[in-house]
Parts: C-alpha cells; structure tokens; sequence
C-alpha cells in the first residue's frame, strides 16, 4: 500500500471486461468500479463527489433509501465518467477499439482527468486479474478477481494456482 500512496499518481483501477458494453467499445476497455485505491486528497475528492453526484446521492440529507430510489450502476457511471464529458481522461497512448476481450493487450495505462487533473493508473491484467480463470498463475500478481467462479471456491482455487 506505501508503494501506491508513494507514487505519482492519485487513482488505481484494475481493467473489467466489456461492461458497459458502449463505453468498451468507444474507449476500448473498461475499469473495474468495485476495485480501485484512491488517495485522499481534494482532486480525487471532487471526482468522487461528481461521481456520487451523478448518481443523485450527494445531498446532505441522503438516506440509504434515497440512493436506492435513485439506483445507479458505479460500473457505468465511472467508466462514462472516465470516456467522455467534462472529466474524460486523456490516455498516455491510443487504445485501438479491440474486437473482443481476447484482442486487448492489457498492459498498463495512465491517464489525467480533465477537470480534477487526478493521475490515473490502470493495472496491468497479471497484476490486479479481473477475467475467467487462467491456467497459469499470473506474473506478479498481487489482487485476484476472477470471473465465473463460486465466490466460495475464490481463495481454495487461486492458492492451487498461484501456490508457488
């Protein structure tokens, strides 16, 4: 964790796979919403709260039940967040619109909000693994996230895999 707080940058987000289908497809991938590392300090802090905001749950007297009356998918609300609009990211390179999730190379990237100016860090696929099981234990992987595995199953499987 003191390497990431350390660091130049403010925001970490591993990839997801192709949701929001829509934002995959315009930006070429997409972040995982449900697993980020995020510095608390004032740029990050306005993006979260437009992003609360978006969501209709910034109000001071926001109860439980008012964001649930008004759900909103932080899935889809970040990642349009970070495509387009006021705060869309400015990538350290193009990202050519991969045909599918196969086709995507998952090496690093980064990035700048254009509004809040936040330094965004999106992990490479082995080191924060959001996908379907691989075979192979990843290379220096540090978070796992597999997709289509009893949640149950998570920890028993991946130290089978990932053992040595």
């Amino acid at each position: 964790m003191s390497a990431m707080e350390e660091s130049e940058y403010d925001v970490f987000h591993p990839y997801s796979t192709s949701y929001p289908t829509d934002v995959f497809e315009e930006m070429g991938f997409t972040v995982c919403g449900g697993m980020s590392w995020l510095r608390s300090d004032n740029k990050v802090k306005r993006f979260v709260r437009s992003l609360v905001n978006r969501c209709n749950c910034l109000s001071p007297v926001t109860s439980v039940q008012f964001c649930k009356k008004y759900y909103c998918d932080d899935q889809i609300a970040l990642n349009e967040m970070l495509w387009k609009g006021k705060h869309k990211v400015q990538w350290d390179r193009e990202i050519s619109k991969p045909a599918n999730l196969s086709d995507f190379p998952w090496q690093g990237l980064t990035g700048v909000s254009s509004k809040t100016k936040h330094r965004i860090k999106v992990w490479n696929r082995s080191f924060a693994y959001r996908a379907k099981m691989p075979n192979d234990c990843p290379t220096d992987n540090w978070v796992a996230m597999p997709l289509y595995i009893d949640r149950s199953d998570v920890v028993r499987v991946w130290s089978a895999l990932c053992s040595s």
